[in-house]
């Protein structure tokens, strides 16, 4: 399937990363992809304090891919920056950064090659599996992610092709998550929740972490346990 015609256009960086530094205006791609700040949610009912930032709701309406929009934003404007055709990159069967790869690069007017590992089968894989069939990116099923062999091959084959790491976690895609910092960070100074003892996430390519605590620390907060 074709790409779309491209529905977003670059733009300056955020605010909240640009008055930070203001050096990048203009020397940093970035594509407006979400709907930021997100909100936060206190959970109840659990006989201690708990919130909730809603990175659920980062994408565009009908986008999949969660918190995953957050890197997109600075690797999809770097992509087209640089006169890529096809974006490559990799992850399992169940990954929430293939489905968000594949949807919003063709919304940027790129191809999407997604090679994909095998991952233990259950009801919810199966379900993003199926939503990646449907999704008009070209999939190259490997038997392990071991996968630094196949990208490379697929890379050099494919003409404009240009490499995203897994989980889009390199160092343009953790800057997303650094701006998350510093909103979670503006969020407590006015007041929407109180300052955490602690900020915990889930981790597997690692990036949201180590962009968390890049952007907390930059706004003199506390650390990120994985």
């Amino acid at each position: 399937m074709a790409p779309a015609p491209p529905s977003f256009a670059p733009t300056p960086p955020p605010p909240l990363l640009g008055r930070r530094f203001p050096a990048l205006a203009g020397r940093l791609p970035w594509l407006s992809l979400g709907s930021f700040p997100t909100p936060v949610q206190r959970v109840s009912g659990l006989g201690f304090e708990l919130w909730l930032k809603r990175d659920d709701l980062a994408g565009s309406p009908g986008l999949p891919g969660g918190n995953k929009v957050r890197k997109l934003e600075p690797v999809l404007a770097g992509l087209l920056q640089q006169g890529a055709g096809t974006l490559v990159t990799s992850g399992a069967q169940g990954s929430s950064h293939l489905l968000a790869a594949a949807s919003y690069a063709r919304r940027c007017g790129l191809r999407a090659c997604l090679v994909v590992g095998p991952q233990h089968p259950g009801a919810f894989v199966a379900a993003r599996y199926a939503l990646l069939q449907r999704g008009g990116a070209h999939l190259v099923p490997v038997p392990r992610l071991e996968l630094t062999a196949p990208v490379a091959l697929l890379r050099s084959a494919l003409p404009g092709a240009a490499l995203v790491e897994p989980g889009a976690s390199g160092p343009r895609g953790v800057l997303g998550h650094l701006v998350a910092g510093l909103e979670l960070a503006a969020q407590i100074a006015a007041g929407e929740l109180p300052c955490p003892e602690a900020v915990w996430v889930a981790a597997g390519s690692g990036g949201t972490a180590v962009g968390l605590a890049l952007g907390l620390g930059l706004a003199g907060l506390g650390g990120v346990r994985v």
